[in-house]
């Protein structure tokens, strides 16, 4: 592959993930305001976590399995992945627990929906390196300085 044709790549599979980042997300939506009905909740909920899996699938297809995301992605497209999958996990596992009775019925899928959702959500805020000391940023005041140390960038 030449680095020009390796780039268009690159760029179709980043429109590819937005386009689903951007279906999933009325699909969520959805859920969300049906608060995760449970005869349903989880089928569609793995449906979705598909759809995402799957753009990891397609990478290391065409990349090889060792393939790093954030080089063919980009970290925000990567972080916006983690994000989303950790908050679907949380919002399932928020709703759940409002009816302490679906919890006991479903306590195995309860807790591995919330360490699967920690697991995305400590990826997503794992993925920026802290800036060292000894980086110049240019901040308007200490806590922005103190957030940008920490890989907080947004």
């Amino acid at each position: 592959k030449g680095s020009s044709e390796e780039q268009q790549i690159k760029d179709v599979l980043t429109e590819y993930t937005q386009a689903l980042l951007d279906f999933t997300y009325f699909e969520e939506n959805k859920l969300v305001d049906e608060e995760f009905p449970e005869s349903t909740a989880k089928e569609r909920l793995h449906h979705i976590l598909g759809y995402l899996n799957k753009v990891h699938i397609i990478v290391s297809d065409i990349f090889g399995s060792d393939a790093d995301m954030i080089d063919v992605l980009g970290v925000d497209i990567v972080e916006c992945l983690y994000w989303r999958k950790g908050a679907l996990y949380y919002m399932y596992s928020h709703t759940v627990n409002q009816d302490k009775d679906r919890v006991k019925r479903n306590l195995q899928d309860f807790t591995q929906s919330l360490r699967d959702g920690v697991e995305f959500l400590t990826k997503m805020s794992n993925l920026r390196v802290p800036l060292s000391e000894q980086e110049q940023v240019d901040y308007n005041d200490e806590c922005t300085l103190k957030l940008i140390q920490q890989g907080r960038y947004d």
